[in-house]
């Protein structure tokens, strides 16, 4: 009777020993390895995977972008620039907005306005600034430098043609009107265009907070 006593104890004795050894495998060192290095890879995946999704997001709202720029050219050297939410803009301390980009013709110049509207901590005496600024265009190679024709600004009259109109002549020594080296010359132009509070409470000139300012460009003596 004792031998098959002793020989169930020792079966016992075997089954536990497998039991606590494979319980201690899964504390080993080289386990434990192999389980942070997968949790590692599958955090660097996703990690990749957010910024693919950020990447896309942001290539979808550069794209819509371009297109709505595509879509408010003109090719004609006039531009109708539309400014709305005019009051929060002004009652920033300084705000300052660039245009979509216009052009004298298809292969012509390529040109931008910025749009500066300074308070200066003196409401009173708040001035709407207007500079025009040259950009890189793929045809520059074709045209003549430096850009010598004439600019007009206008802040519209949405009841009759009383415009607010200001022109200037461009200075051909100026790095302004050089052909560009960069995205875009050095802006000028107007640095008092108007005072902007008169402006403000004038309905002739902004309407339901909305305001148009025109810039011409002088192509008469341009030909293709």
């Amino acid at each position: 009777m004792a031998g098959p006593h002793q020989s169930s104890n020792t079966y016992r004795s075997r089954e536990q020993d497998q039991q606590t050894e494979l319980g201690s495998n899964t504390h080993h060192p080289s386990i434990r390895g192999t389980l942070q290095e997968k949790i590692n890879t599958l955090e660097k995946i996703d990690k990749a995977q957010q910024r693919t999704i950020v990447l896309q997001d942001r290539l979808l709202d550069d794209g819509k972008i371009r297109l709505q720029t595509l879509e408010m050219a003109t090719y004609n050297g006039t531009f109708i620039w539309k400014i709305d939410k005019v009051a929060s803009k002004c009652y920033n301390a300084r705000s300052i907005l660039r245009s979509p980009q216009f052009h004298t013709s298809h292969n012509g110049y390529k040109m931008c306005v910025l749009l500066e509207l300074n308070d200066e901590n003196n409401r009173q005496n708040a001035t709407m600034s207007l500079y025009f600024t040259l950009m890189k265009g793929t045809c520059d190679a074709n045209l003549e430098w430096p850009f010598k024709h004439k600019v007009t600004f206008m802040l519209l009259n949405q009841n009759e043609d009383d415009h607010i109109a200001d022109t200037f002549q461009p200075n051909l020594t100026s790095a302004t009107f050089q052909r560009p080296v960069s995205e875009m010359n050095i802006a000028t132009g107007c640095p008092s265009f108007t005072n902007l509070m008169l402006q403000l409470g004038d309905v002739r000139y902004i309407q339901n907070d909305e305001m148009f300012l025109k810039i011409i460009v002088d192509i008469s003596d341009l030909t293709e």
